[in-house]
């Protein structure tokens, strides 16, 4: 699945608690191939997820490299 900056999302984790969030940064690598993106929770939480999960990584942790 290719999300856009923009885009809205919704995630719910493995405690059943679910979290909607804005895309706010899309990363690609020196191919343009994306890698990872960023975004915005409704309750102001910025995380980090890379494309091949969407397990999401909060920013006080170390973010794996896809």
């Amino acid at each position: 699945m290719e999300l856009n900056i923009g885009d809205k999302i919704k995630y719910e984790d493995v405690y059943g608690d679910s979290f909607k969030a804005l895309i706010i940064d899309v990363w690609t690598n020196d191919d343009g191939e994306i890698t990872g993106y960023f975004s915005v929770t409704n309750s102001g939480l910025y995380v980090h997820f890379n494309t091949s999960s969407l397990d999401w990584v909060r920013l006080e942790q170390s973010v794996p490299v896809p």
